[in-house]
């Protein structure tokens, strides 16, 4: 299950990095999922707006990716991010992602991320 979470979440970076994260977070994201970002509670609409401001990120690695299983059809990604950005100090968070989908046949959507930057 680790490696299929990270597929989804390497996914949404690698769509951040080519600067088409929105329409990738509108495709995924269910229809009341929310992002929890430095100083913003996002709803889904609101988030995909923030995300379609955004300036691409140049390059991520991601590192420490654990699985935290929930009930039904639901996990948590949790892990660590160092991102960057042209001319931009790098970004280093702790990250977690909650997927869920209605049956087994369904794909994973996004339910919920949340970021806790980490002390430069």
């Amino acid at each position: 299950m680790l490696a299929r979470l990270l597929e989804l979440e390497v996914a949404g970076w690698d769509a951040l990095v080519a600067g088409n994260g929105a329409h990738h977070y509108d495709a995924t994201m269910t229809p009341d999922a929310v992002m929890v970002v430095p100083g913003a509670v996002l709803e889904r609409a609101d988030a995909i707006d923030a995300l379609a401001r955004s300036t691409p990120w140049s390059s991520y690695e991601i590192e420490d990716a654990a699985v935290v299983p929930l009930w039904g059809d639901g996990i948590t990604l949790v892990y660590r991010v160092t991102a960057r950005r042209d001319d931009e100090p790098e970004y280093s968070a702790l990250m977690s992602s909650t997927y869920v989908r209605d049956a087994a046949e369904q794909p994973w959507r996004l339910a919920f991320h949340q970021q806790t930057p980490l002390p430069s």
